[in-house]
């Protein structure tokens, strides 16, 4: 039995491969797409918003171990709430282990005919990458090594970016 060997990292690694599968047998649907925001949930699961073929739509990820396949809603016609976020910092905002830091940001919920879901873009609590096609790592038809997440590839939303994240985002609302 190696160092890094258990049933538990036996499951993940087949896990990580069905995941990886499952985004292979995705990405012929999605080959067409423009620049996405994607997101990442608090279960871990990825959500993406952006054009593909020139129409707004929605890509939803599995989560880690569920089996289940990736989904493209269209956007097309939905209706959608933005509410401003902000927390307080307590303590000394979390310096030293005192307190809690704050945050600020917003919140974007779509509604769907398949349902209501939220994305939060709210700076060191979410993360999320916008990016263009060429740089996007849900578009890469290979299969990525180890078959990593590219929920991976997802940062810390910083203050510096959420501008930028809000001036993109309210062009592409206007398109719904």
């Amino acid at each position: 039995m190696g160092l890094f060997s258990s049933p538990a990292e036996d499951a993940r690694k087949v896990n990580l491969k069905a995941l990886e599968d499952a985004r292979l047998a995705f990405l012929p649907q999605i080959q067409n797409a423009g620049t996405l925001l994607m997101t990442l949930t608090e279960r871990g699961s990825v959500r993406a918003i952006g054009f593909i073929g020139g129409t707004p739509h929605a890509i939803i990820a599995p989560e880690f171990g569920s089996g289940d396949a990736y989904l493209l809603i269209a956007l097309s016609g939905c209706r959608y709430r933005k509410e401003p976020f902000f927390e307080a910092s307590t303590g000394l905002g979390g310096a030293l282990g005192i307190g809690k830091r704050g945050g600020i940001g917003f919140t974007l919920t779509l509604e769907t005919p398949d349902g209501e879901w939220a994305l939060p873009f709210i700076v060191r609590k979410s993360a999320c990458l916008l990016c263009e096609p060429k740089r996007n790592p849900m578009l890469v038809p290979k299969r990525r090594k180890g078959n990593s997440n590219p929920a991976w590839e997802l940062k810390p939303i910083e203050k510096r970016d959420l501008n930028r994240i809000e001036i993109w985002l309210d062009d592409f609302l206007k398109t719904l």
